[in-house]
């Protein structure tokens, strides 16, 4: 009887401990990368997906699952719909409006087309349709009127990527800052998630420095002094692990700070 009891004991542990590391193995699969709570262009939330780093470094920033199932046909009508929403705000005569989707859809690196085919040359056809709606959402959210011309869509794109960060971490607040307390807070909160960022966004770390200097500069930005000082004191306590990245922003914000014409009035 006792060896029975003895039996039936250590089969119920077995199964506790098999049920405890199933749930762990589970628990660590889905989190290995995060998962990302993603938001339309409306401001709202979509669908969560897991992106892999693999992902992230080829451009893939922002959330594709309710595109993935689609076709490339599909891809394009959404392509065409998100294009007609942005520039509906002009007022375009029915001719220009057709230039002016032509010239986005054209082969050069300064157009739509053109700039994600030759940033993310890994991409397969229907990824840079989905990238390209992300573009256009991202720029429709931000009430932008798309820009053919110069290095428009890699600055697009920088932004973009900071956007799907904030989504990311979960601050909706700072997406589209109604104050300009919230837009120094914005940047504030990207220079000190610096290494978390810099590993989610497919950016060179020129880029990244660069982007975010620009708003410590009183000549780069439309900031007010007591925002940019609070962006610099982020900076100069920034202390990134990566050191090409710590020296950049270091190195940065020390050239702007010694300028004369950076002077704050404060």
């Amino acid at each position: 009887m006792k060896s029975k009891k003895k039996r039936s004991v250590y089969v119920i542990v077995t199964l506790i401990v098999i049920l405890l590391l199933l749930a762990l193995f589970y628990a660590f699969s889905s989190n290995k990368f995060g998962k990302v709570s993603q938001f339309s262009e409306t401001g709202g939330t979509s669908q969560s997906q897991e992106l892999s780093k693999e992902d992230i470094a080829r451009g893939i920033t922002f959330d594709t699952s309710e595109m993935k199932s689609k076709k490339t046909s599909e891809l394009i009508k959404t392509r065409e719909e998100a294009l007609m929403k942005n520039i509906e705000k002009e007022a375009y005569p029915e001719d220009k409006k057709e230039l002016f989707l032509n010239d986005l859809l054209k082969a050069d690196p300064w157009t739509l087309e053109g700039y994600v085919k030759s940033a993310y040359p890994e991409l397969n056809e229907k990824e840079r349709l989905m990238k390209q709606i992300n573009l256009i959402n991202f720029a429709n959210y931000s009430k932008e009127i798309l820009n053919p011309a110069g290095e428009y869509f890699m600055q697009l794109d920088i932004n973009s990527q900071f956007d799907d960060y904030l989504k990311y971490k979960g601050r909706e607040d700072l997406r589209n800052p109604s104050s300009k307390d919230n837009i120094s807070n914005k940047w504030v909160f990207l220079i000190e998630n610096l290494d978390d960022l810099s590993n989610f966004v497919s950016m060179p770390n020129k880029l990244t420095a660069d982007s975010l200097l620009k708003n410590a500069s009183k000549k780069e930005t439309n900031i007010d002094d007591k925002g940019i000082q609070k962006i610099r004191e982020a900076l100069k306590s920034s202390n990134s692990k990566d050191k090409e990245l710590d020296k950049l922003i270091k190195d940065g914000i020390k050239k702007i700070e010694d300028s004369q014409d950076e002077k704050l009035n404060i």
